[in-house]
């Protein structure tokens, strides 16, 4: 009797040990993969990072992912010090951003060499991921794809023979004034106007465009329309039509971009929400995804995103685009 008591004691102890063995592992499984979301909060593009911070909540973390919300203010100085902050901090290997131009750039050198993922949900320049030790993979398209698109529809198909192009003093600003004109060919810029984004009044720089010939704009930054660009060229009698890039379609621009057309992902079209809500929540699935099965290790969540078939060999996502425009405040087909 005493040799059975004591089996079935070695039998309950030994079920025990598996079961707790079986819960650890299942903790240990469910680890959450942490990202940090590097967005304009705040600023001239809250707008931005609202819709950015919206698609990456809305992806099917759930329980499986923490995020770590940082603010760069759309700024390169605040974008590199939130990044150390994720980094040396937070401890985080994985990020969803920044969103603008000038912060990727500030961002991107500083990834080379290290084991650290980014996923940007918005056009970026093409040259970010060899800038960035190949860290930095841009889920849009590059500036330079959505440049020559704009270019072949404002040239080839609507047959605008001279336009005009306003730019600002900023990475972004800049790679879409350069791949524009490269593409468009220099002699048919008739004229060309460079803000700072300092300016209090925007209308002396645009009187360089009065009087001009030219069939049409393209503004390349959203500041110049939240510098109310528009009424200031209707009142100096400037009635060509405005080109620009995605972005307007932000709900803080539209009043702003009355008949602005613009460049859009042609996949997205037809969604209800805009580009960088379904961009963001597509950049949050695919770490979480590829992270998690690699359990966080960097090699292997690398490699995962760069067999996912989401990516060219220079990281950035392959696209059509359509064109679109601002009719009666709505977004429509062009």
């Amino acid at each position: 009797m005493k040799s059975i008591w004591l089996w079935l004691a070695i039998i309950v102890v030994a079920i025990g040990g598996y079961m707790a063995l079986l819960r650890t592992s299942k903790k240990a499984d469910g680890i959450k993969v942490r990202i940090g979301v590097i967005a304009p909060l705040s600023g001239i593009a809250a707008d931005y990072g609202a819709e950015m911070k919206e698609g990456v909540e809305a992806s099917f973390g759930g329980t499986d992912a923490e995020f770590i919300y940082e603010d760069d203010k759309c700024d390169p100085k605040e974008a590199v010090t939130v990044y150390k902050k994720l980094v040396d901090f937070d401890k985080v290997n994985l990020i969803i951003g920044p969103a603008c131009g000038s912060p990727q750039e500030a961002v991107a050198p500083l990834m080379k060499g290290a084991e650290i993922l980014a996923v940007v949900p918005s056009a970026a320049s093409q040259k970010l991921y060899a800038e960035s030790g190949e860290n930095m993979y841009d889920m849009q398209y590059a500036l330079e794809s959505e440049a020559a698109f704009l270019a072949r529809q404002m040239h080839d198909t609507l047959k605008y023979e001279k336009v005009a192009v306003i730019s600002y003093q900023n990475a972004f600003s800049k790679t879409l004034a350069d791949s524009f004109k490269e593409a468009y060919g220099e002699d048919h810029i008739a004229k060309e106007v460079i803000f700072t984004g300092t300016e209090k009044d925007i209308s002396s720089g645009l009187l360089k465009l009065k009087g001009a010939e030219y069939d049409a704009i393209f503004s390349t930054d959203i500041s110049f329309f939240f510098a109310q660009g528009l009424k200031k060229l209707k009142d100096l009698g400037i009635t060509q039509p405005v080109f620009s890039s995605y972005a307007v379609e932000l709900p803080a621009l539209r009043p702003l971009v009355e008949g602005v057309a613009y460049s859009f992902p042609g996949d997205m079209a037809k969604i209800g929400k805009g580009a960088i809500y379904e961009l963001s929540k597509q950049s949050a699935e695919l770490l979480i995804a590829k992270a998690g099965a690699c359990k966080g290790d960097y090699a292997c969540t690398k490699e995962g995103i760069d067999g996912s078939g989401m990516f060219d060999g220079n990281g950035t996502s392959v696209r059509d685009l359509v064109l679109k425009r601002i009719k009666n405040g709505v977004p429509e087909a062009y």
